[in-house]
């Protein structure tokens, strides 16, 4: 297992995403945190997780002889990752670790370096620098790739020269009640607003409000004509509880114009049989 520390100043953003997603394999740990100001939730955090942390000051660093290397070497630390760390890095952690010290700005760049140290794309540090104590119980040892491990799996030996250009194999079933992995299925893609709806479109009583509007009253027509337009526009909208009430407007503008359009009728052929 790689043993990496961080350096972090304030929230954290990085630290915690990195111990979130990989202490809980077997492959790299966050063994500790080094804080020269950290907030009482980032405190918390690390408890809770089970990781070391460690507070220094401006004054630590300058002083003679804090031996913070030497430290991380005994812990069996192999990289740091710095997370917008107030201090400046101390000479013996730079010079001790070289280009083991990674500088990270964002939580995602911080997950993308971890991933590169999991990939051996960084260079490995040798067994002198790894501290006396891990030269007894650990040998040097690169992390194995993805196909090392699938092939180790299966118990079959892992070609290189052959990664690049062969998938890896597929797992033989042994008997038939052995369930084959799931195959991946990708998300089904949203449905548009603009799809056509289960449910049927309301009326647009669009014939209704122009006779309404040529035989009855005009003004209450024209409203309900306008409301009637709005009914499936609404509705291939997917606003089909708008479509309903513009449905419903219209009609009541319809019984408006009726309704206006009789009383004309009724009270004018009085008044023209009165007037002479």
């Amino acid at each position: 297992m790689i043993k990496i520390a961080l350096f972090a100043s304030g929230p954290g953003e990085t630290t915690r995403r990195i111990i979130s997603l990989f202490n809980e394999g077997n492959r790299i740990n966050v063994h500790t945190v080094v804080s020269d100001n950290f907030d009482d939730g980032l405190k918390a955090y690390l408890e809770q997780a089970g990781v070391a942390l460690e507070l220094v000051d401006a004054e630590y660093f300058q002083g003679p002889g804090h031996a913070l290397a030497a430290e991380l070497e005994q812990k069996g630390i192999e990289y740091i990752l710095v997370d917008n760390f107030a201090l400046p890095i101390p000479e013996d952690v730079a010079k001790s670790f070289g280009d083991r010290v990674i500088v990270v700005n964002t939580p995602d760049e911080g997950v993308r370096e971890v991933m590169a140290i999991l990939n051996s794309t960084r260079p490995q540090p040798s067994l002198e620098k790894r501290g006396p104590s891990l030269e007894k119980s650990e040998s040097v040892q690169s992390p194995k790739t993805p196909d090392e491990e699938w092939a180790e799996t299966l118990h079959m030996n892992f070609d290189p020269a052959q990664a690049a250009s062969v998938p890896p194999p597929v797992p033989p079933v042994s008997n038939m009640s052995q369930t084959p992995p799931p195959i991946p299925v990708s998300p089904a893609a949203p449905v548009s607003p603009a799809a056509p709806m289960q449910e049927p479109m309301p009326p647009t009583q669009l014939i209704w409000s122009v006779l309404a509007t040529i035989f009855c009253c005009f003004i209450p027509g024209i409203v309900a004509i306008i409301y009637s337009s709005s009914v499936s526009s609404r509705y291939m909208q997917g606003d089909i509880e708008g479509a309903r009430r513009a449905s419903r407007n219209a009609e009541i503008w319809i019984i408006v114009s009726f309704v206006l359009g009789v009383l004309s009728a009724t009270l004018y052929i009085p008044i023209m049989m009165i007037t002479p």
